[in-house]
């Protein structure tokens, strides 16, 4: 007998979550520390878009708790107007987060403003 599994955390139909990174081995902001970074890519076939952002999920135990905040957003600007499409995300050496833009053929850097503690 097939079965439906509920996710854990749902982060929106046709958000199109392709990346993900866990703030732990960030240099930002503790509040970003314990928790995760997701790409939304995007819905391309729906009449009101969705995701097209970068959308964080605090962990509380090991597990998401959200609600989601999001990050890094303006990728769009209008009914179906697209400016990006965040796709994959990683540390970097300096702790900060790297966007990879699929539609912009950008690499956005988020970064504290100053040294995290």
């Amino acid at each position: 007998m097939a079965k439906a599994i509920t996710p854990d955390f749902a982060v929106g139909a046709h958000a199109s979550a392709l990346g993900i990174s866990f703030g732990a081995d960030t240099k930002l902001p503790a509040r970003f520390r314990d928790g995760a970074f997701v790409a939304r890519h995007g819905s391309w076939n729906r009449s009101t878009l969705l995701g097209y952002d970068v959308v964080f999920v605090p962990f509380r135990n090991g597990k998401a708790v959200g609600p989601m905040q999001p990050v890094l957003t303006g990728f769009t600007d209008g009914p179906g107007h697209v400016h990006g499409r965040p796709r994959a995300l990683a540390t970097a050496r300096d702790g900060s987060v790297l966007i990879v833009d699929d539609k912009g053929g950008t690499i956005w850097r988020i970064a504290a403003a100053s040294p995290a503690k």
